[in-house]
């Protein structure tokens, strides 16, 4: 299983020290969760989220974080 705080921990203190305007994120959720945690605007792009994938294969425990990140992006484009 993913180390989801980790992850985000790791992220957060990135973005702390980078201070950008905005995040861009394709399927790397944790930096969406990170940004959202900071008040940093973001971006979601990307033809497919892990969410979609996994969830005809796998238990709502593994898709249901990627989701719940990427539900906290500003904006989102697929294409």
């Amino acid at each position: 299983f993913l180390k989801w705080d980790e992850f985000v921990e790791r992220e957060t203190n990135f973005l702390r020290s980078q201070r950008p305007d905005i995040v861009i994120a394709d399927v790397v959720c944790w930096a969406i969760k990170a940004a959202f945690g900071l008040g940093i605007k973001t971006l979601l792009i990307g033809n497919f989220t892990w969410s979609q994938m996994y969830k005809s294969f796998y238990g709502e425990e593994i898709w249901g974080p990627y989701q719940k990140y990427y539900e906290m992006a500003d904006v989102v484009v697929f294409y």
